[in-house]
């Protein structure tokens, strides 16, 4: 996975950090929710994912 701030690629080190993180708060939120280790930005990738899809969409509608 790509982060969409910067384009960096994301780690498999940092998936299992996410792994962690959501078992051990129990929160539902943080399976999705990555940091960048370049750009150092959080974002909830199902939500960005979401506005990605909805910008392509609106580009193919315009023609371009």
């Amino acid at each position: 996975m790509n982060c969409f701030f910067c384009g960096a690629k994301i780690s498999e080190l940092e998936f299992n950090r996410q792994r962690r993180r959501s078992s051990t708060s129990q929160c539902s939120r943080w399976l999705l929710f990555f940091k960048c280790n370049n750009c150092y930005k959080y974002f909830d990738y199902r939500h960005l994912q979401k506005h990605k899809e909805l910008f392509s969409d609106t580009l193919i509608i315009i023609g371009k």
